[in-house]
């Protein structure tokens, strides 16, 4: 599990033995992984709802997402566009 989610034995074992938890975005990660709702591993609403948070952050269907993608792809129109490199380092 550690190799799939990128964090050591370490991190499990302190978890284990209850030396620290994971944070929200881990513990979302862990949910996904075994296939259930994080709601599994507890039952604390504020939990749940800032995992929502988290996990919608990444999804691609975000005003943010949809804000980036409009600006890299005008910047990249510009830097192809005839001279559009230049005008980049003009800006800047």
């Amino acid at each position: 599990m550690a190799q799939k989610l990128n964090i050591s034995r370490q991190a499990i074992s302190k978890w284990e033995n209850n030396v620290s938890a994971p944070d929200v975005a881990m513990l979302s990660k862990i949910a996904n992984y075994y296939e259930v709702e994080i709601t599994y591993f507890t039952h604390d609403k504020k939990v749940v709802a800032l995992a929502k948070k988290v996990n919608s952050l990444f999804t691609l269907d975000t005003h943010l997402y949809r804000f980036i993608l409009g600006i890299v792809s005008v910047l990249a129109l510009l830097f192809f566009s005839v001279g559009g490199a230049n005008k980049i380092l003009d800006l800047l």
